[in-house]
């Protein structure tokens, strides 16, 4: 009998719809395009009481980007039918209210009871699902007996920079001249307080003394948490923003999460890296705020805070973000759980095979799409079945003009940059294919998995 499943998507990830079912968000393109329903939409989505959470979006601009329906392709794989309530729950909740808002709580309440009927559930939760689920556990300890795995994709366990990009900037949201401006989406996002629930939390400052990963918020050369620093907001902002900056450091987070009266369920945390992510924000004054992009993320949470979660029972997993033999299409933050590599974790989980060794390479996609004109960069993630590095790990790389070796010693995820000078020379098919070879010891034997990598010239 297959395990229920309980899906729990990200910020936004989820639709809103008038009373009477009537879908507003996500808006149509038509929608955009035209400034008069462009402004009735926007005044829509600011009247909390106007719109009422629907489904997680399955896709948006007619089919073109798959959100929770790609999920559903993999779980499909698994035999799990979306439309079978006794084996799978997906809960949208209103993104505009705070993560632990009453309604949030009951509906997410109600499904897991539900499905808890049919046996001990697997909670998959996305983004900020994630921190839903936590601050639900946190409020409802009891709770956790009824689950017996939680999954996280991409969640901002020590918050997001995109969320305050949002609040403090905004950005461009939509194709051309259909989509939001900055100024637009900035509206939207400061009256939505599950977006400051995402903001980096108090405590991230202590970070260095507890041997954690670095802060994300820096004034004046010091880290912060831009809910409790708040000099960055406009002053024509602030009757509206400060104090839901304010209600947000309520959510002051440990790495590890620490249930009374009983254990956390063990978690899978999957996190990405290979994506250009804002990893670092300073407020140099009232709107004033500069980002910094590294590879160090998945497009959306950066890679420091997706891997903060600690404790006994967790188990972190880095998947590269790029191009594979069997899906050049980047993974990105919104389809994390479409990286091919992933296959083995769900295997675990929802087959009940035993758990190995994991290993991924992938493609940097800029550097394959030139067709290696300035080298290769690829991304290697390996752990043992707990998340712990692999013993005495080395990769060798084959199919070259000459052998490459790169020691991984103590190191779970890595980028190897394969210079021009060692790309096979052109031999007549635009396809280039070679192999990343990784060894480990596994006691007292050597341990070896080929990952095929293709490029076009």
């Amino acid at each position: 009998m297959r395990a229920p499943i309980l899906f729990i998507p990200g910020f936004s990830a989820t639709e809103l719809r008038e009373p009477g079912g009537r879908l507003v968000y996500p808006p149509s393109m038509q929608t955009l395009a035209d400034p008069k329903r462009k402004a009735r939409f926007i005044r829509n989505v600011l009247d909390s009481d106007a719109l009422v959470a629907g489904e997680p979006i399955r896709d948006v601009f007619f089919g073109l980007a798959k959100q929770a329906q790609s999920l559903y392709d993999v779980l499909r794989l698994y035999g799990y039918s979306t439309a079978n309530r006794d084996e799978f729950i997906a809960v949208g909740w209103d993104w505009r209210r705070a993560i632990d808002d009453d309604a949030v709580t009951r509906d997410l309440d109600a499904a897991l009871a539900s499905l808890a009927q049919a046996g001990k559930v697997i909670v998959i939760a996305h983004s900020a699902g994630g921190l839903l689920l936590r601050r639900y556990l946190e409020l409802h300890p009891h709770r956790a007996d009824s689950i017996s795995h939680i999954v996280g994709f991409g969640v901002p366990w020590g918050g997001t920079l995109k969320a305050f990009r949002y609040i403090a900037k905004g950005e461009k949201f939509g194709f051309l001249s259909a989509s939001l401006n900055a100024t637009e989406t900035r509206t939207v996002m400061q009256h939505a307080q599950a977006g400051y629930d995402l903001l980096p939390p108090p405590g991230l400052a202590n970070a260095a003394a507890a041997d954690l990963p670095p802060p994300l918020v820096f004034e004046n050369g010091e880290p912060v948490s831009p809910a409790v620093a708040v000099s960055w907001i406009r002053a024509a902002d602030a009757a509206i923003v400060q104090p839901m900056a304010g209600h947000a450091t309520r959510l002051v987070r440990l790495p590890e999460i620490t249930l009374p009266g009983t254990a956390t369920p063990p978690i899978t945390n999957v996190v990405g890296f290979g994506a250009t992510t804002d990893v670092r924000a300073t407020i140099r004054g009232p709107g004033k705020v500069d980002f910094e992009k590294s590879d160090e993320g998945d497009g959306t949470v950066p890679l420091a805070s997706a891997q903060w979660i600690r404790g006994a029972d967790v188990r972190t997993f880095h998947v590269p973000i790029g191009g594979y033999p069997t899906a050049g299409i980047p993974t990105y933050h919104a389809q994390l759980w479409d990286a091919p590599p992933l296959l083995e974790i769900f295997d675990q989980l929802l087959l009940g095979i035993a758990p190995g060794a994991y290993v991924a390479a992938a493609l940097d996609t800029d550097d394959a799409s030139a067709g290696g004109t300035n080298g290769l960069r690829v991304r290697i993630a390996a752990a043992a079945h707990n998340g712990a590095p692999l013993p005495l790990l080395k990769v060798t790389f084959h199919g070259l003009r000459q052998k490459v070796t790169r020691s991984l010693t103590n190191r779970v995820r890595a980028t190897v940059e394969l210079p021009k000078s060692v790309l096979p020379p052109y031999a007549g098919s635009p396809f280039v294919r070679f192999e990343a070879v990784l060894q480990w010891s596994s006691g007292s034997t050597k341990e070896t998995r080929e990952l095929p990598l293709i490029y076009r010239r």
